[in-house]
């Protein structure tokens, strides 16, 4: 008998990995419900909109299961923005660059 297309050949998931995961849904018995490239992930003790670092418990044909780790953590996008940020500390060296001319000038005066 042919595998039932709902099942996913290669889970993005393997059971003991920890990953952020946003909890989009809360599913008929009170779990947390999350996606990981659509395949579901149920988190028990979560609320919809709770970003959480969870480990990976088990992982089944369809869905996996996990237990939060950690909560209040970044959602995977802000991420992303956080990594675009090194250009600040860039001006803020050539704000200590001016600082250090300002320090020469100044002893060129004395």
């Amino acid at each position: 008998m042919p595998d039932n297309d709902d099942s996913y050949p290669t889970k993005p998931v393997e059971e003991g990995e920890t990953t952020v995961l946003n909890i989009e849904d809360i599913g008929s018995k009170g779990d947390g419900i999350a996606r990981v490239d659509g395949f579901i992930v149920f988190v028990p003790d979560t609320e919809v909109s709770e970003t959480v670092k969870a480990e990976i418990t088990s992982v089944g044909r369809k869905f996996a299961f996990a237990e939060v780790q950690e909560r209040g953590v970044e959602p995977e996008g802000e991420k992303q923005e956080v990594k675009e940020e090194p250009k600040e500390p860039e001006e803020e060296s050539s704000d200590l660059e001016t600082e250090e001319i300002d320090s020469e000038d100044i002893e060129e005066e004395l």
